[in-house]
């Protein structure tokens, strides 16, 4: 190759480079997508049932409302004629559930609301400003194995929740009980569960954070 045209290639060579350099053109290698999607939905439900007041006004046409303790924003639903209600939006954390009639408050409490959870409060019985519970919490949700101390079917599991609310670690508690399947309806011993694997799981809500698990459900 003549000279003069080596130098003309290596000149342009230099040129783009320098743009590339100092142009402002941004190259970027992306192999795939950072979000972190741990199947957790961005919403969370509260839903129960009234069935007693005291005094008796009834349980229907009661406006059930749930306050974000994070922003004050609020979400409400009214009973219908059985004394159901069901509440939906972003409220994890601890919210308020207060209770109305008209513009009467009945009574309030504040729950243990963590991300993308479907709570469900079962029977509600609303006396003299009190807000009284018969059943134990039942909660739904998905996210991701984080850590396994079960030892066949018993023993614990933590099961990372998150969504644009928050990030939580829920700690799920297992025993010979709880029925644990993978996508294709097989059973499946809870300590071979790995990490990073996604779940639903079914159970009561013990305490803070806390899931007594009667159904887990691997994903994928």
């Amino acid at each position: 190759m003549p000279i003069k045209h080596r130098n003309l290639i290596l000149s342009l060579i230099l040129t783009f480079s320098l743009i590339l350099l100092y142009g402002g053109c941004d190259i970027e290698f992306n192999s795939g997508d950072d979000n972190n999607n741990t199947g957790t939905s961005e919403d969370e439900t509260v839903e129960g049932t009234i069935i007693s007041t005291i005094p008796d006004i009834g349980v229907e046409a009661i406006t059930a409302q749930i306050t974000n303790d994070q922003n004050n924003n609020t979400f409400s639903d009214t009973t219908s004629s059985s004394g159901f209600f069901r509440i939906e939006g972003p409220f994890a954390d601890t919210p308020e559930l207060e209770f109305f009639d008209n513009s009467s408050s009945l009574g309030r409490v504040f729950l243990n609301v963590f991300p993308g959870v479907t709570l469900q409060l079962g029977n509600i019985r609303l006396e003299n400003g009190a807000v009284m519970f018969d059943d134990v919490f039942e909660a739904t949700f998905t996210g991701v194995q984080t850590a396994n101390n079960c030892s066949v079917n018993t023993g614990s599991i933590d099961v990372e929740v998150s969504n644009n609310q928050d990030t939580v670690t829920i700690l799920v508690q297992v025993t010979n009980s709880t029925n644990i399947e993978e996508s294709n309806g097989d059973e499946i011993d809870c300590d071979l569960i790995f990490d990073g694997q996604e779940l639903e799981v079914i159970g009561d809500l013990v305490s803070v954070n806390t899931v007594d698990a009667t159904f887990i459900e691997l994903k994928n």
